[in-house]
């Protein structure tokens, strides 16, 4: 279960969320690329925000460290992204 800003996330909740796709999803480096262009935040496990909001179709995690984030869209949906180094 996952808390971001006063919303919980369990990760059975994940799956069918959003017909936005994530890729590569684990990413080792570099960037992420998003199915279409949407506008969205991402936040770390703790909930802290990492980026956004923003409208875009890509991301560097380039500095990031390796984790679980959640990747929370405009419309509500949420994606996990796992960075892994």
């Amino acid at each position: 279960v996952f808390k971001l800003n006063n919303i919980t996330v369990s990760s059975e909740e994940l799956v069918g969320t959003s017909s936005l796709q994530v890729y590569p999803n684990p990413v080792k480096n570099g960037k992420v690329f998003l199915s279409q262009s949407s506008t969205f935040s991402v936040f770390d496990i703790n909930g802290k925000q990492m980026l956004g909001p923003i409208t875009n179709i890509e991301f560097d995690v380039t500095d990031w460290i390796a984790g679980i984030y959640m990747i929370k869209m405009k419309n509500g949906g949420v994606q996990k992204l796992i960075v892994a180094y």
